[in-house]
């Protein structure tokens, strides 16, 4: 399904924790369809913060 959309697909491990992602996705899918900001729900990441000199 990720080759037919033009994408490559990448090997990340087998799939013992797969019922755990899917538990996650409804939740965020929850979020999402309720409105919520994307960046609360997908910050992962803290961007590099700089200090102005």
């Amino acid at each position: 399904m990720i080759s037919d959309v033009g994408a490559a697909p990448l090997r990340l491990g087998g799939n013992a924790h797969a019922y755990q992602l899917e538990a996650a996705a409804a939740i965020v899918i929850q979020f999402l369809f309720a409105g919520r900001d994307p960046q609360t729900i997908f910050n992962f990441i803290q961007p590099e913060i700089k200090a102005v000199r």
